[in-house]
């Protein structure tokens, strides 16, 4: 059955527009089969890229007919969009900022380097690539994806701030601002360096400490006028 169009689209048939929790599905459920596809697409866009992606190719690697597909997703582009948030989801999932331990400096340094290495992995670095070469034929897709990983990305920044607020080590008006500039400049820059081949995609010593003086940069802007801050410079003052 040959590909139905530019964008592979069956506009009659509905659409897939939240995913599903990851887990274990059983087999052969509805869940199960959604998860096979969005594997079997994830392979093979990594593989063949956004344009040379068939869904063809992805209902055989899934097991399916191009009829399941449709059932779940209406056009590549769709797929492509649930593959990467799914991504997204998993990049984020493993991040916390509770019960780590240590100073409120330090859990910001660890979840700066812990979302650096997510997001300079090969494959994020692949997609990456592949979003900023759909925009102009796309331009909502990379809009739309972008702020997905950028709300989730805020809310992890922003606790820590605000948790290191609470304690007296920080002091910051606004979080979410300060949380938004963070991920810009320590996430962000570096990831489109990786996606466009200005820098490779891994986490190198250099990366680090460039990373970590980024960091104490920040820290020294957010730390400045904090309780703790003022305390230090000034032992004697009520309460030292």
């Amino acid at each position: 059955m040959a590909d139905a169009g530019p964008d592979e689209a069956a506009p009659q048939d509905p659409v897939v527009t939240g995913l599903r929790k990851r887990g274990r599905p059983r087999r052969g459920s509805e869940a199960e089969i959604t998860e096979r596809i969005l594997d079997a697409a994830q392979s093979v866009f990594l593989k063949e890229g956004f344009d040379g992606a068939k869904l063809d190719a992805i209902a055989a690697a899934a097991g399916t007919s191009k009829r399941t597909f449709y059932a779940r997703f209406k056009s590549k582009s769709n797929v492509f969009e649930a593959v990467v948030q799914r991504m997204i989801e998993d990049a984020f999932r493993p991040l916390s900022v509770e019960g780590t331990g240590g100073s409120h400096r330090e859990r910001l340094h660890r979840l700066a380097q812990e979302m650096l290495a997510q997001s300079l992995s090969p494959d994020i670095a692949a997609l990456e690539r592949m979003l900023i070469g759909v925009a102009p034929r796309f331009p909502e897709l990379p809009r739309r994806l972008n702020e997905f990983a950028r709300k989730r990305g805020v809310v992890l920044v922003e606790r820590c701030l605000a948790a290191g607020i609470a304690a007296g080590e920080f002091a910051c008006a606004d979080p979410g601002f300060a949380a938004e500039h963070f991920l810009s400049a320590m996430i962000r820059v570096p990831m489109i360096e990786a996606a466009t081949g200005i820098h490779s995609a891994e986490l190198t010593f250099v990366k680090r400490e460039t990373l970590r003086q980024a960091v104490d940069l920040f820290i020294g802007g957010v730390a400045a006028n904090a309780p703790g801050a003022r305390l230090a410079a000034n032992p004697s003052a009520p309460g030292g």
